[in-house]
């Protein structure tokens, strides 16, 4: 019997895969009708002339030659290696293919039996797999390092997932928190009518966003946006929801500040506008004035009051001047003399420092002019009085010191001026010098915005100056202002 009628391939046609018969060296000698097929070839075309391996692709021809057929040889059988046929005209279709070597009954000669199995469904699978494992390891990367807080939950409001920004917002470890009730968690008492509906509605499969305020470990209030996210499986069950809550704390003081800012903003420009507007009609009455003192048939009592007039509305003309001078933007830095600076900015204080009792002292020496803008100095010296003015209530000795000496700065060796604006007041603590410089911290409640030291800092700062700050609570406090001079050599 020949190895062909050994093989017989006519009784195998009812197998769903391709049998083929070869030579030890891949020469085929018989195959059935799939695996015709499967190759696009006809049994004649390949029976006696064809080599196995000739059938594959390139790529799976070296590997079949190099490495499938020695271990073949030595092993006597391989199971599912992954290969693609060549077909004439079409394109490559994947395979697993299996074979062992056997003896014929003489065993003067050995042959291959080939099963190849078509893996078009099982390679679309594996593709699908792989991309379903590498959008998990993304989801899970996602998951762990994502700045806001993300937990998973099961349809009954328990835990299930805790990340680290939920362990850094709330206070709470994984361990701590996976298994607990969501809402006794971390939603207030006041708050849980509101997330029971929020949650309610998680059943109709549309994801909740919110903006409310959730409570961590230490009891402290976080103002939060919350999106709640409803996971379903047919046919519309929820099986659980992911809840996604970043926190909005900075985000509202940024909005709260930009709001109050634009108040202040506002009222400047006003008080620009009225001191601008008031102007004339001063400057009418107070000529209509000097023309009535010079009336030589008043009496001395009239003329007595029309002084006092003169000297209160020459003080209302000095406000009104410096309010002016006080908004206007610089567009470029110009030479500044810091004494007279320091004056306008007192001119708009005067009435209050007067009206609480403060005393004023200047201490200016000559000092060499400072390149500045002056728009923007000034709102530091501004802040630095007026912050001087609220440490002096309830003192008892209340003194404001204003000092400009000429000075240096010993690490860049620049020379320049030195401002100070020292108080008798309360003094600063020591946890409220820590962030003394910070965006939106105050000490003074609601009515401070926390920007005043901030800006001034920045300010100071493209100034190529630096600010330092001496402070003894109880005792007083100095703000010390470097500027330094542009014009002035370096100390050597």
């Amino acid at each position: 019997m020949s190895s062909g009628e050994q093989f017989a391939p006519e009784a195998l046609e009812a197998w769903p895969c391709g049998l083929a018969l070869a030579r030890l060296d891949g020469t085929l000698l018989a195959c059935n009708r799939y695996f015709e097929e499967l190759v696009g070839r006809t049994s004649e075309e390949m029976t006696g002339t064809t080599r196995f391996s000739e059938l594959l692709t390139v790529p799976g021809k070296l590997f079949y030659d190099t490495h499938f057929l020695p271990q073949l040889r030595l092993q006597g059988r391989i199971h599912e290696i992954a290969f693609d046929l060549a077909r004439k005209g079409q394109p490559a279709i994947p395979i697993l293919l299996n074979a062992v070597i056997r003896n014929t009954a003489d065993s003067a000669s050995e042959t291959v039996c080939y099963a190849v199995f078509k893996a078009s469904e099982r390679r679309r699978y594996e593709r699908e797999l792989l991309l379903a494992r590498r959008n998990a390891e993304y989801l899970t990367e996602l998951f762990k390092f994502s700045d806001d807080a993300i937990m998973t939950v099961s349809p009954d409001d328990v835990i299930t997932n805790w990340n680290e920004s939920a362990t850094r917002l709330f206070g709470y470890a994984p361990t701590e928190a996976i298994g607990r009730n969501l809402p006794e968690l971390i939603v207030p008492d006041d708050l849980q009518e509101e997330f029971r509906r929020t949650r309610e509605k998680l059943a109709d499969g549309t994801t909740q966003r919110q903006e409310t305020v959730r409570v961590s470990k230490n009891g402290t209030r976080i103002d939060v946006s919350s999106t709640l996210t409803p996971h379903l499986e047919p046919p519309r069950i929820m099986v659980g929801y992911s809840c996604v809550i970043r926190d909005e704390t900075e985000r509202k003081k940024t909005a709260q500040a930009l709001i109050r800012s634009e108040k202040i903003a506002s009222v400047g420009r006003l008080a620009s506008s009225i001191a601008h507007e008031i102007n004339n009609p001063l400057e009418a009455v107070t000529n209509l004035l000097y023309i009535m003192e010079g009336d030589p048939t008043l009496e001395a009592q009239t003329r007595n009051y029309l002084e006092m007039a003169q000297k209160e509305l020459s003080r209302v003309s000095h406000v009104a001047m410096h309010t002016l001078r006080f908004h206007r933007q610089s567009t470029r830095a110009t030479p500044t003399e810091m004494g007279p600076l320091l004056d306008s900015v007192l001119a708009l204080y005067e009435s209050r420092l007067r009206n609480v009792q403060i005393t004023v002292e200047r201490q200016y020496s000559a000092a060499p002019l400072i390149h500045v803008f002056e728009s923007e100095v000034r709102q530091v010296f501004a802040n630095l009085i007026a912050n001087a003015a609220d440490a002096l209530q309830g003192a008892e000795q209340r003194i404001v010191v204003l000092r400009v000496r000429p000075s240096h700065d010993w690490r860049t060796r620049k020379a320049g001026v030195t401002v100070s604006v020292a108080d008798t007041g309360c003094g600063i603590s020591e946890e409220a010098k820590r962030h003394l410089f910070e965006a939106f911290y105050s000490t003074k409640g609601i009515g401070g915005t926390g920007l005043g030291l901030w800006v001034s800092k920045e300010i100071i700062e493209r100034h190529g100056g630096k600010f330092h700050v001496r402070s003894r609570e109880g005792v007083g406090t100095v703000f010390s202002v470097f500027l330094p001079s542009t014009n002035a050599p370096s100390v050597t």
